[in-house]
């Protein structure tokens, strides 16, 4: 397999130079999804999506989180919450808002705590609903969770 698939997870670790790394260059899928598997690397992973995303570098973050993603939705929990909540941000950032809405609609199912629980969350939750909605032109619905967002 070619590095450059997996979206640059693997392209870093062989850029650093340590022989160890530089093995993984010809990893297969399966061998590239045992190696994501690990919590180190999938965290490592989920933090470089963070890092392209304050350089700019859009498709980068995107290649990443469509290898991540399946390995993340297996563990659940907060592995899957954590991927849901930044690819929807990689998702708006490409101007791909209704599927945005659709993983942060997920990612809210997930969240295990009730409003009045844990309003800091709640605060973000609702401010991200809004701003989906204002980029999908629904002004109404983006009023309603800015409002939701003061309420709590």
């Amino acid at each position: 397999m070619n590095i450059s698939g997996t979206g640059g997870v693997l392209d870093i670790a062989v850029r650093s130079g340590f022989s160890s790394a530089v093995a993984l260059h010809n990893l297969t899928r399966s061998q590239v999804t045992r190696v994501l598997s690990h919590n180190r690397n999938l965290g490592a992973a989920l933090d470089l999506v963070i890092c392209y995303l304050k350089n700019y570098e859009i498709d980068k973050a995107d290649a990443v989180m469509r290898t991540i993603l399946p390995l993340c939705r297996e563990r659940g929990g907060m592995w899957l919450m954590k991927a849901l909540n930044q690819y929807t941000i990689v998702r708006s950032k490409q101007s791909r808002h209704r599927e945005a809405l659709e993983m942060y609609e997920e990612y809210e199912k997930l969240v295990p705590f009730a409003p009045e629980e844990a309003w800091e969350a709640y605060d973000t939750i609702y401010r991200n609903f809004g701003w989906i909605y204002n980029f999908l032109q629904d002004h109404e619905r983006a009023l309603h969770y800015f409002e939701r967002a003061i309420e709590v």
